[in-house]
């Protein structure tokens, strides 16, 4: 792994997976206990994985999070197609509240992205069949979680491509000023 490329918030941090490739194919170290603690000056111990897979290009998931004593921090990668992936810091106090952040990812690539607690984390696909891969550092707790509405005017505007898919939960998040 490589060290991070900064982004315009001091607590997101792109990283570069190590990959070796042959007549084989590719080998993609996605995560390295040591090398990340290191990245992101601390301990990240991961609790959870999920794979969330997309049949529909355009489909739009999030904005989501978990409120403490459930925040969590992710690890994302896109495993296969491509995808938007938004991010916007719902950190009351921070320099950087109510900002957002986007960067494409994809299966070639070798971009993976940490997310510390307290941002909202959203995506839209951008081929037909993309995954995406989250490590987390907390387990899903249903009572805790919390987002922003991926329709909310400081959100709407990352979309890339018109919206095909979305949830009713997404689609009944609240927006900016109504966060709790």
């Amino acid at each position: 792994m490589n060290h991070p490329k900064n982004t315009n918030y001091e607590a997101i941090q792109v990283i570069e997976a190590h990959e070796f490739r042959d007549s084989r194919g590719t080998f993609k170290k996605i995560f390295d206990s040591d090398k990340i603690a290191e990245l992101v000056h601390g301990n990240f111990q991961i609790k959870q994985v999920n794979i969330s897979h997309n049949p529909i290009k355009g489909t739009v998931r999030g904005m989501h999070m978990q409120k403490d004593p459930f925040g969590e921090s992710k690890i994302v990668f896109c495993s296969k197609g491509a995808l938007n992936d938004v991010v916007v810091d719902l950190r009351k106090g921070s320099e950087t509240y109510l900002q957002v952040y986007s960067f494409l990812l994809n299966e070639n690539d070798k971009k993976l992205v940490y997310i510390p607690s307290g941002f909202a984390h959203g995506y839209q696909t951008l081929k037909n069949d993309s995954e995406l891969i989250y490590l987390s550092n907390n387990v899903y707790a249903k009572d805790y979680e919390s987002g922003l509405n991926p329709l909310d005017p400081i959100v709407k505007s990352n979309w890339s491509i018109p919206i095909s898919q979305m949830s009713d939960r997404d689609q009944n998040l609240p927006i900016a000023p109504l966060i709790t």
